[in-house]
């Protein structure tokens, strides 16, 4: 009869209670033996706190009863606490706290679960002052109150299982422990009737008996169980370290700012870093599944300038031949770029570097000259002209380290240098040949490193190698020439850069 009606006055409680909420709170862990003591005083003022706040707090007695001591003990140390004990109990939210001192400073390092999640919903490390120990239980019970008010309330059954548990019965025992009401007969009441012979004289009559209707009995609504999807596992967070293992690293991303792309080619390095993604980011800085964009100048030294000499024939006053020859001469001139690329993973990236390089065109012009039997011929002195050439490299590179803020790389690619005509100014009683412009392709290999200060700007120094190839690389003459020639100009064949930038992350 005790049991019965403890039951029911808990159920009355429950039912009566509608800001009422069970929240688990298992026992808090600790890191040393001296804050054991503290963890423990802590623990019953938090008990206290969302006691006061109106909830139903399920200590970790409780919970063992039902789940069995060990899938409940250390609960911040366990892997599966407690999102595997939840779902057992009628409670949406547990509350696990650890307390550790982190220097000088005394931290809680406390999680906040929800019954369909895998991972907390909410992680806060609260520094604990000396006297001020009522702050942190004050923030512990308005973070549980602010987090049970985004969920719905619990259902009727949950509440009575819940209070269940407080007065030592099982969560599971279900609406059948409770005892039905008995149906109880109407009981007949009396009538006064005032006597014909003496008006002042009342009497208590009881009308007759009627058939008695049996009470109905109770019905008791059964929740309809809904499946319910489990989330992906999520990392633990431990100490303010993360634990990716047996993690899809994609679910951590969400709601970071980071796409899977960012991380391709440093994922290892994102889990053996225990960081938050986005700490690591700025950390690490990788490239991948970025737009590359890099404006660069520097120095060329090697083929950057070019020579040619013109000459004509002229027999009694009508030009009746003509020759030239072109080449590159070596020199030291600057020249800039852009590069525009794509970085799929974080230490490779392809794209194209379109330039100018400047330089210098040098030209002698001059003629042989026949009149009759005499002849005589002249050439001008070495003039030069301001010039540019057009560059496109396209690119592959890798960079050696892929992660951290200096990033040394190699780079090979093709490199193609145009230039146009020669512009000479003609004489009223002759006119030189042009020399054409041209192509000049060839080969580029080097090597350089990236300063990355953020994940979306670095810094870059780089050299290279480039090899020309083809006709216009060195010196050629053209037409056929009987009289005296000029020297050849002469190049190497190459071209040595020294460049320096800015690369953009997009």
């Amino acid at each position: 009869m005790f049991r019965a009606l403890t039951s029911l006055l808990l159920i009355a409680l429950a039912r009566s209670a509608d800001a009422a909420e069970p929240v688990v709170v298992p026992e808090f862990s600790f890191d040393t033996n001296e804050n054991f003591a503290m963890s423990v005083m802590l623990q019953a003022q938090v008990v206290d706190g969302l006691t006061e706040a109106g909830h139903i707090v399920l200590d970790q007695t409780m919970v063992a009863r039902e789940v069995g001591e060990a899938a409940i003990d250390r609960c911040m140390e366990n892997p599966s606490c407690p999102q595997a004990i939840l779902p057992q109990l009628p409670a949406q939210v547990a509350v696990v706290v650890r307390i550790s001192r982190e220097g000088a400073t005394r931290v809680g390092h406390v999680e906040l679960w929800e019954q369909s999640r895998t991972s907390a919903m909410e992680v806060r490390d609260i520094p604990i002052n000396p006297g001020n120990e009522h702050l942190f239980v004050q923030e512990i019970s308005q973070a549980t109150t602010d987090l049970l008010g985004r969920l719905p309330p619990s259902t009727t059954e949950s509440l009575m299982a819940a209070a269940r548990m407080i007065s030592g019965q099982s969560a599971s025992a279900g609406p059948s422990t409770v005892p039905a009401p008995v149906p109880v007969a109407p009981q007949p009441s009396l009538a006064p009737v005032i006597s014909p012979v003496d008006p002042g004289a009342v009497s208590l009559v009881q009308p007759a008996p009627g058939p008695v209707q049996p009470m109905p009995a109770p019905s008791y609504p059964q929740p309809t169980p809904v499946p319910v999807q489990p989330a992906p596992p999520q990392p633990r967070v431990t100490g303010g370290r993360v634990d990716y293992s047996q993690t899809d690293i994609r679910t951590v991303l969400e709601g970071t700012g980071l796409r899977y792309r960012h991380i391709l080619g440093a994922e290892g390095n994102l889990r053996n870093s225990g960081m938050d993604p986005r700490d690591w980011l700025y950390k690490a800085t990788p490239h991948g599944g970025r737009l590359v964009v890099e404006p660069r100048i520097g120095l060329g030294i090697g083929d950057v300038d070019r020579q040619a000499d013109v000459r004509v024939e002229i027999t009694d006053g009508a030009k009746t031949g003509e020759w030239y020859q072109e080449g590159p001469v070596a020199a030291r001139r600057i020249r800039g770029g852009l590069f525009v690329g794509y970085a799929p993973v974080a230490y490779f990236d392809f794209g194209a570097m379109v330039g100018l390089q400047y330089g210098k065109r040098y030209f002698t012009t001059g003629y042989f000259r026949a009149v009759g039997a005499n002849t005589d011929e002249a050439a001008s002195e070495l003039l030069s002209v301001d010039a540019i050439q057009f560059i496109v490299q396209p690119r592959a590179r890798a960079y050696i380290v892929p992660t951290g803020p200096a990033k040394p790389f190699l780079f090979i690619g093709g490199d193609i240098r145009m230039f146009d005509n020669y512009q000479i100014a003609q004489p009223p009683d002759v006119t030189y040949p042009v020399p054409v412009g041209g192509v000049v392709p060839g080969f580029v290999a080097g090597g350089g490193l990236l300063i990355d200060p953020s994940p979306i700007v670095g810094f870059f120094v780089e050299g290279s190698y480039i090899r020309h190839f083809g006709l216009r690389a060195a010196a050629a003459d053209y037409l056929d020439w009987a009289y005296s020639k000029p020297a050849a100009p002469i190049g190497s064949e190459s071209t040595i850069s020294l460049i320096g930038g800015v690369q953009f992350r997009l």
